[in-house]
This record gives structure tokens, C-alpha cells and sequence, in this order.
């Protein structure tokens, strides 16, 4: 009896410090703040805290302190969003886990409240001072113009257009570039 208690207490062991190895934290600086995300690895998406601070920190460490603003609020409470930048005092996260209906979620740092949700088909992407959003057209997908995707998906496809959005003004800016995007 001993003997399997000694192996299960290794195997919470081990089981633990496979844990602390699949955590995965990162540091990102701005405008005299520091974003600090941990990757959650027991279900999908990102925890996050902001912190005030006038140099890097010595360590990239996951814990609260004082002051601090952790979203989401709780680690109770679940999320799907993962970490896309941090510019401008707002922290840029994509919101969603399948290959389209996600969303652009901007955060002002300072105050941890949500400036902006806006739906993108496809995970954003961050140029410069523009996120990269997809939206769907009126164009009807075809084998012309999806030959990547017509023999299995047709049916399930559409044509996206890429669209710009100006991280200081949140105006929505079309781009002429337009691409075939699998729909689940």
C-alpha cells in the first residue's frame, strides 16, 4: 500500500513540474509599462497583468502586486484571448480559437477597461501603428479564384478582404487585398 502511495505522490510530482515547464510567460514594454502574459495550460487563451514600471524587470515573474490590473479580473474567469502587441498605452489581443469569427479586443493599459471589440474572420495581426483584420465580401468564392481550396472546401469558402485599423483613431481603412478564407 505504501509503495503505490510513494508512486502517486511521484506522479503529482512530476505531473507539477511538467506544469511549470509548459507555462509560458513573457515580458512587453510600452510607454512606461509592462504587459506580463502567461499562457494558461490547462484550457485555451492568456491571463495578463499590467504594471507601471520605469525599467525592464529583473525577472519575467507571473504574481500581482499592488496596483497592478490582471485580466481577465480572475483566473477563474475563462478567456480565449492571446496576446497580438502591446503600443500606444493598449494592449492588442485576438479573441477566439477557430480558424475564423475572431476578434481584435484593444485594451487601454492604463485603466485595464476595453476600447474596442472588433470582429475579424482570421486572427489580427499588428503593422506598425495598424491592426490587420479580415471581413467577408459579397464576392461568391469560385475554382477561379480559390483553386487552393476549391476541390475540398467550395462550399465552405469565402472571399475575405483585408482591412486596416488605425490603432489611434479605430477608423477602418479596406485594403485591395482579398484572399480565400475556409470557413468552419
Amino acid at each position: 500500500m505504501s509503495r503505490h502511495l510513494i508512486l502517486l505522490l511521484l506522479g503529482l510530482l512530476a505531473a507539477q513540474h511538467a506544469h511549470a515547464q509548459m507555462t509560458v510567460m513573457s515580458c512587453n514594454y510600452d510607454s512606461g509599462m509592462v504587459v506580463i502574459s502567461k499562457t494558461r495550460w490547462d484550457e485555451t487563451g492568456s491571463d495578463f497583468i499590467i504594471r507601471k514600471t520605469a525599467s525592464p524587470l529583473p525577472r519575467c515573474v507571473f504574481t500581482q502586486q499592488p496596483g497592478d490590473i490582471r485580466i481577465p479580473e480572475s483566473e477563474k474567469i475563462g478567456n480565449d484571448w492571446y496576446y497580438i502587441g502591446f503600443q500606444q498605452g493598449k494592449l492588442l489581443l485576438d479573441a477566439g480559437t477557430a480558424n475564423t469569427g475572431r476578434e481584435l479586443i484593444v485594451i487601454d493599459a492604463a485603466t485595464g477597461k476595453t476600447l474596442r471589440n472588433i470582429p475579424s474572420l482570421e486572427s489580427p495581426t499588428v503593422e506598425g501603428n495598424f491592426a490587420i483584420i479580415t471581413d467577408e465580401t459579397e464576392i461568391p468564392a469560385s475554382k477561379k479564384q480559390c483553386p487552393e481550396v476549391a476541390a475540398k472546401y467550395l462550399p465552405n469558402t469565402i472571399i475575405a478582404i483585408e482591412k486596416k485599423v488605425d490603432l489611434t483613431t479605430f477608423k477602418i481603412t479596406p485594403t485591395q487585398k482579398r484572399r480565400c478564407v475556409y470557413m468552419e
